[in-house]
């Protein structure tokens, strides 16, 4: 059996279909056969995407860290001025209300000993009466000038509506590197 034999089957079904249909309902079905096969593929490769999008992907997450505040927990331990430097700490605090022109007469200031979720501070608890744009032209620049300073407390009120002058009473907070501990936490008054 040759070649020519084995073919003789389909050679006799090309000519019968060719002459129902002719050479352009051959073509016409060529091109039916084409489209469908092209809009198959496209739709298993649509229907592959959407079946790898909508598998779910497992993600792995970091244990949540305690955050201790805002300011602290953008600082790191070498950020922090160190605790010898509290009377440093405490001449800028004093020449920054000098030069914004608040008076500095008293203020009581300790150092708050450090806890498992809060580092060690520098408490400064301070009353003036002085102009609001003074005030806070001062804290502006403590918070520029010391970069883990922070302020805990903050009430201002004014006599009357008169009066420029504001009564306020502060609690300014610098966290401090070194942990002081309980003993070290007093109560002094700077001059």
């Amino acid at each position: 059996m040759t070649f020519a034999d084995t073919m003789l089957p389909l050679r006799l079904a090309m000519a019968r279909l060719h002459q129902h249909i002719g050479w352009a309902g051959i073509a016409g079905i060529s091109f039916v056969v084409a489209a469908s096969a092209v809009t198959t593929l496209g739709w298993l490769t649509q229907m592959t995407h959407l079946s790898a999008e909508a598998t779910p992907t497992v993600r792995f997450r970091q244990p949540a860290l305690p955050v201790v505040s805002a300011n602290a927990a953008r600082l790191t331990a070498p950020d922090l001025p160190p605790m010898f430097e509290v009377p440093l700490l405490m001449t800028q605090i004093k020449y920054a209300a000098a030069s914004n022109g608040l008076e500095w007469r008293a203020a009581n200031y300790r150092i708050i000993a450090a806890t498992p979720a809060y580092p060690a501070s520098l408490e400064v608890r301070w009353t003036v009466k002085a102009p609001y744009p003074n005030l806070r032209g001062m804290l502006v620049q403590l918070a520029s000038a010391i970069p883990a300073f922070t302020i805990r407390e903050f009430s201002a009120s004014r006599p009357n509506a008169d009066t420029a002058d504001v009564d306020a009473k502060l609690v300014l907070a610098v966290l401090l590197q070194d942990g002081a501990t309980t003993s070290d936490a007093s109560s002094k008054s700077a001059p």
